[in-house]
């Protein structure tokens, strides 16, 4: 009885050892996960955003109230890293200096003098047809002849790229777990080149698409706000014409295609495209 009762005392102090042990672990493990997702830092009324899979590595394009983001992983320290890392045409980051700008919730800001930003973004976008076309579609270039651009890393292996609004607001989706992915369901396709999601204003029957696009494959998801028979039967003539298989969902659309990223192109950019089924895509 007396061993029995040792057995018993081992056992209970082993448990109250192991299982604090193993929360603290995971606990850790799912702290350091946050901080490295750099989907955390998407603000939640981001009205637009893509995932760029590229040579360069991965980066998030994204826009809020008709300014645009930029998210890379690497530090804000690593600055000529960053732009060759990225295949930036040195021509746009020659005299690029970095001057401190402000402290914004304990992480520093700094303004990037001497840079073209306007060239920085349209390197970033028209890389991809894809993000080009949609960004195009807008009236983003409009307002960027005096575009200036601030960067912070938050993280050491991430930087965030925008203007300070923008930035502060995606330190403070991060910070208060407020992110675009928590409160939207946005959930990107990592095994596409592009994946993107773009958020209708609400004067358009479209209430969102999402655009997945590989080498040899492409999905497009358009959800409305009340799908009619007119442009359900509009939709399937043109997906028939390019060879897309249709398949429908409450209130929303799939096109699904083994086509690429160049016949996608043509087809989202045709006169008879989705950019003209859905009324324009006007940010």
């Amino acid at each position: 009885m007396e061993l029995l009762l040792k057995r018993v005392i081992v056992m209970i102090v082993t448990i109250s050892v192991t299982v604090p042990s193993i929360y603290l672990t995971m606990q850790y493990y799912q702290g350091s996960q946050y901080e490295k997702n750099p989907e955390n830092y998407l603000p939640a009324d981001t009205q637009f955003v893509s995932r760029v899979s590229s040579d360069y590595g991965v980066y998030y394009i994204y826009v809020e109230n008709n300014t645009v983001g930029i998210i890379t992983s690497i530090s804000v320290f690593a600055i000529p890293q960053l732009f060759n890392y990225q295949g930036i045409p040195s021509n746009i980051t020659d005299n690029t200096t970095l001057q401190y700008y402000e402290e914004y919730r304990e992480i520093s800001i700094f303004k990037l003098d001497g840079i073209n930003a306007s060239g920085l973004l349209r390197s970033f976008v028209e890389e991809e047809p894809a993000i080009s076309l949609f960004v195009n579609a807008t009236n983003l270039y409009a307002s960027m002849s005096d575009l200036t651009f601030y960067i912070a890393s938050p993280q050491n292996t991430i930087s965030v790229i925008g203007s300070v609004p923008l930035i502060e607001d995606s330190i403070d989706a991060y910070m208060n777990h407020s992110a675009l992915h928590s409160q939207r369901n946005v959930i990107f396709d990592y095994s596409s080149n592009i994946s993107l999601f773009y958020f209708s204003p609400p004067s358009l029957n479209v209430n969102h698409v999402s655009l997945n696009v590989s080498y040899n494959s492409t999905e497009i998801y358009i959800g409305f706000n009340n799908l009619n028979s007119t442009t359900l039967l509009s939709l399937s003539t043109i997906a028939v014409k390019y060879g897309l298989h249709v398949y429908l969902h409450e209130n929303s659309i799939e096109l699904v295609t083994g086509k690429g990223i160049q016949d996608i192109f043509r087809f989202l950019s045709s006169n008879d495209g989705i950019s003209t089924m859905i009324g324009g895509l006007n940010i």
